[in-house]
């Protein structure tokens, strides 16, 4: 619950309780500049339903973040995880048209990574086309 104090004396006058939520963990990271001779691109895609209609964007970066371009895209409907994985695979093609051969992908899709990691993993096939 993220409630303004407003919200909750709202609430209170109602005889409602809420349940705070938990506080956030706090970890430690190190940021890293991309390898000079890598293309960063962060890659996400998503669902208006589920299906849905079938999104995606992302951003490429170089060393120290220098801009090298973006995109946002449609891809018919289906669901979340194929948004992620057809983005991906879009992000694949335009590096490749350009010529970036070193490319430094992120996502936050599990499956993404696992189809990359393990190519025995299973891709819907019209995605494949």
């Amino acid at each position: 619950m993220r409630n303004t104090v407003f919200d909750l004396s709202v609430l209170s006058a109602f005889g409602i309780v809420g349940r705070p939520s938990k506080a956030p963990s706090v970890i430690c990271l190190w940021w890293q500049p991309t390898p000079i001779r890598f293309v960063k691109v962060n890659v996400d895609g998503g669902a208006t339903g589920a299906p849905g209609r079938l999104t995606g964007d992302g951003v490429y970066r170089v060393h120290f973040g220098v801009f090298r371009g973006c995109f946002a895209m449609q891809h018919g409907s289906g669901f979340a995880f194929e948004a992620e994985l057809a983005t991906t695979f879009s992000v694949v093609e335009i590096a490749f048209e350009k010529r970036w051969m070193h490319i430094w992908l992120e996502s936050d899709s599990i499956y993404v990574v696992t189809v990359f990691k393990n190519r025995n993993s299973l891709v819907p096939w019209r995605l494949l086309g």
